[in-house]
């Protein structure tokens, strides 16, 4: 049976980091996209979200209850995620059990041990699944249990949808690899440039005196690297460096500051909370080029897109999804993990000729990775499923 109008259901648990304002960018675009097409979307989302993250543009469910921080993860802490994640899959499910108009429902992200149950039920009330897989590869696995059950109900969870979302040709490959080839249609939708920069953009380098500032923005975790880009710092003498992102692992940001503090007082600069979405163009627009030393990574970054948005240049790691990226822009990666590496392109970076070449190549990538274009793809998915 054909259906006129499509009323999909956009599912995300965040409020903070870049996952909002990724899902605000996506939903944006579909209204602006599909108003045409007969798309109509809404999001659930966690009872906190931001302020900024809040629009008319289509309608917002602020029904998921809130997570309570931990800083230590403890048996209680574990204990305490144990019931919060159950709690909001249940009052996910209770929601949709008022709305017989939903034909989909699109996941930005789920608790993979939960998943499979409720998903059967998803099903079961005739609904499409479509899952956005940002990533291959985990962070971090506590133990080797931990490994082996996520990886086991990962591929339940990916194995269940009717269509998987990734941003690069390479980690549809990845994603196909883990699953065996055993899966649902993995489509690539490209990660579109952030648009809520705006009039922030300053298209040239912060710095007109001896001295350059670099940027390192995001959670702050072992596969991120900053312990590389502290010690390239020793070789920059005319550098000084802003880290701004929350600690994730304690052990390694205490690292960290370790290595901050060898260096001459004034070197480094660290922010280390959450960052508002008012800070972050100030972060940017006073910041020359923006470093991202992945020693692991499998997806794409909202960083490196930020960085495109305020045109500012980056040095990224060759890993991943990331580095196929950057070798397909030709905007500057690395090796990951070699300090020396690093410092050498940082100077190349910052090469007057260089950096100029480097934000005319932005503004052609800026005009490349849009939502528009981003959506366009995402309701193409959504039509193959449910017509």
């Amino acid at each position: 049976m054909s259906i006129d109008t499509l009323h999909v259901c956009m599912y995300s648990q965040p409020s903070s980091g870049g996952i909002p304002l990724y899902v605000q960018e996506l939903l944006t675009a579909l209204v602006e996209v599909g108003s045409g097409r007969d798309i109509a979307p809404e999001l659930v989302t966690s009872e906190d979200l931001p302020a900024a993250h809040w629009t008319s543009a289509y309608p917002i469910h602020p029904i998921l209850p809130r997570l309570t921080p931990y800083r230590d993860r403890t048996l209680v802490w574990a204990w305490s995620r144990m019931i919060h994640y159950t709690r909001v899959e249940q009052t996910f499910l209770d929601w949709l059990a008022g709305r017989q108009d939903l034909n989909l429902i699109h996941i930005q992200d789920y608790i993979c041990w939960l998943a499979p149950r409720d998903f059967r039920e998803l099903r079961r009330r005739g609904l499409a699944i479509v899952l956005t897989v940002p990533s291959m590869v985990a962070h971090g696995y506590y133990n080797n249990i931990h490994r082996f059950v996520k990886v086991y109900f990962e591929k339940s969870v990916f194995r269940s949808c009717d269509a998987l979302l990734v941003h690069s040709e390479g980690l549809r490959e990845a994603v196909s690899d883990f699953l065996e080839g055993v899966h649902p249609p993995i489509h690539v939708t490209p990660h579109g440039v952030w648009r809520a920069a705006g009039s922030s953009v300053r298209p040239m380098r912060a710095v007109d005196g001896p001295r350059e500032r670099l940027l390192f923005f995001g959670d702050i975790r072992p596969n991120k690297g900053l312990h590389v880009l502290l010690r390239a710092l020793e070789l920059l003498p005319q550098c000084d460096l802003t880290v701004a992102g929350e600690p994730v692992v304690l052990r390694y940001f205490e690292q960290v500051r370790d290595l901050a503090r060898r260096l001459p007082p004034g070197r480094v600069e660290l922010i280390d909370w959450f960052v508002s979405e008012q800070e972050v163009a100030d972060l940017f627009g006073r910041s020359s080029l923006v470093v991202l030393p992945y020693t692991s990574f499998a997806a794409q970054s909202g960083v490196l897109h930020q960085a495109l948005t305020y045109a500012r240049p980056v040095v990224v790691s060759d890993v991943g999804a990331l580095g196929e990226s950057v070798r397909r822009w030709g905007v500057g990666e690395v090796p990951p993990g070699d300090e020396r590496a690093l410092a050498w392109a940082i100077e190349q970076a910052l090469d007057p000729g260089r950096y100029r070449a480097a934000v005319e190549s932005i503004a052609c990538i800026r005009s490349e990775l849009t939502w528009t274009r981003t959506a366009e793809a995402t309701i193409e998915v959504y039509r193959s499923i449910v017509r």
